[in-house]
């Protein structure tokens, strides 16, 4: 086994070696001693499951390699950073500037300097692009995004973390990604479709944890 470690004494990494190939389990870690990553190989060559987390706890990618082919059985759709142009500091310029002409595509009220209340944001035909509710600056209820009058993202939080169903559309209309969050961790069933609409793969999660699949996509080629 062979392991790394910051130089505050944190461990970052540890792995297995045989004949000075990686043979066996790898994990890497956060700084904070939550796992980054957990891969396997076999003679030095990816070899079964592949997880890689994010820091918050969920998971963001979940692969099955098995002779030289990959099935992509998970990987998280931007649900978690879609909201990144609103934070506190942005939040504080809309609520200083709410006169301003550049934006004047947007409603929103605010409190003590920021969102809380429905916010609005609309395209140059005066269609919705973006809409969600904030209490004292952090999302709290439906949030979703548009493209032409079209839903293309639906999310549902509770005191900023998503909680409730989220679900991604194409510009037809077909949904492409659903699934269930509670208190900001992946929670219940995750479903992918392909382009024309059909199940591509099913999987089941527990507080951010991939538990069980339902359905294996087909192998790629790695």
């Amino acid at each position: 086994m062979t392991d790394y470690y910051t130089p505050d004494g944190i461990l970052i990494y540890e792995g297995s070696y045989l004949n000075g190939k990686r043979n066996g389990s790898e994990t890497a870690y956060y700084d904070d001693g939550k796992v980054k990553s957990s891969k396997n190989y076999k003679d030095g060559v990816e070899d079964g499951i592949q997880v890689f987390y994010n820091q918050d706890g969920n998971t963001n990618l979940y692969l099955i390699v098995e002779q030289g082919k990959t099935h992509w059985v998970y990987y998280q759709s931007p649900e978690g950073s879609f909201y990144g142009d609103l934070d506190s500091e942005t939040q504080t310029y809309f609520c200083k500037n709410q006169k301003s002409p550049s934006l004047k595509n947007y409603r929103y009220t605010c409190l003590n300097n920021v969102l809380d209340g429905e916010f609005i944001r609309y395209d140059a035909q005066g269609k919705v692009e973006e809409r969600g509710n904030f209490v004292n600056g952090v999302l709290d209820g439906i949030y979703e995004q548009f493209s032409r009058g079209k839903l293309m993202k639906h999310l549902e939080f509770k005191n900023g973390k998503l909680d409730g169903k989220v679900q991604i559309y194409t510009s037809e209309d077909r949904l492409t990604y659903e699934g269930q969050y509670a208190n900001g961790l992946q929670n219940g069933i995750f479903r992918r479709f392909e382009y024309e609409g059909n199940l591509e793969s099913e999987v089941v999660f527990e507080q951010g944890q991939l538990i069980k699949i339902n359905k294996l996509p087909p192998a790629s080629q790695s």
